[in-house]
């Protein structure tokens, strides 16, 4: 768990609180070192996610590269950490200033590997947070990113830049996953209700459904919101498994997703 230092700037405690957490996930897989220990290792495999986030243990000094960057301003593709995750607190909080613009990058960091691979919520709903998360929320809670709803958060206005850097939220500080979710159930309650006897017969008149065909069937038949005849073409189930999922539900009288 890291240390919240009494000493150095009240941002740089924050963000050095976000720094271990980080420094934690990204070496999660570094069992010869141990997650978040000095010397683990870790890769950021040219994704943007844990790309942000080597650049923002790199610029606060708290990860090295484990051999020469490629190019000006691009970190090598291994880096190690320069310090435990424990000391990183104490550490950050007397290198880093308020308004220094180092926070900002760890938090956008913090929110791309804490919700892509983490499994924080990105939603605007109460959430309770995955256990390696619990200390980061509590301090971004002070700290008026996040708010306590009974025993759980909520995120606020505040951490909008930090989503809309990883793509969450949009510009209207509205939820991604909240919106596809809502636009999935619009879907599927239009096209339960508006189904054709001859499909609502064919799938839905004995358990359990024929769920591969009734996708296939979807792929051909549901188009623009409105059921059509059968057409020929290249099938894409993308899009199409978690609305049969969804529909399948809505028959069998489950109101929520």
């Amino acid at each position: 768990m890291a240390k919240i230092t009494q000493l150095g700037s009240s941002e740089g405690r924050l963000c050095g609180v976000l720094a271990a957490a980080i420094a934690r996930h990204v070496t999660a897989a570094d069992k010869a070192a141990g997650a978040g220990r000095k010397g683990a290792r870790f890769e950021h495999y040219f994704t943007s996610t844990l790309e942000r986030a080597t650049l923002a243990l790199a610029h606060l000094e708290l990860a090295v590269p484990t051999s020469q960057p490629r190019k000006k301003n691009i970190p090598a593709h291994e880096h190690a950490l320069a310090m435990d995750a424990d000391t990183m607190g104490d550490f950050v909080a007397a290198n880093v200033s308020d308004g220094d613009d180092r926070l900002a990058e760890a938090l956008a960091a913090f929110v791309g590997v804490a919700c892509d691979f983490g499994g924080l919520s990105t939603e605007r709903e109460p959430f309770t947070p995955p256990p390696p998360y619990v200390e980061a929320m509590r301090t971004l809670t002070r700290f008026g990113y996040a708010e306590l709803v009974g025993d759980q958060y909520r995120w606020t206005d505040q951490i909008g830049p930090a989503m809309r850097a990883s793509y969450f939220w949009d510009e209207e500080l509205r939820s991604g996953a909240t919106l596809a979710r809502d636009a999935l159930e619009a879907e599927a309650q239009a096209a339960w209700r508006t189904m054709p006897d001859t499909i609502r017969r064919r799938f839905f008149s004995r358990r359990p459904v024929d769920f591969l065909n009734f996708v296939w069937v979807l792929c051909d038949c549901w188009k623009d919101g409105a059921w059509r005849p059968r057409s020929e073409g290249r099938r894409v189930l993308a899009g199409h498994v978690p609305l049969a999922r969804r529909i399948i539900e809505i028959a069998d009288g489950r109101s929520e997703p």
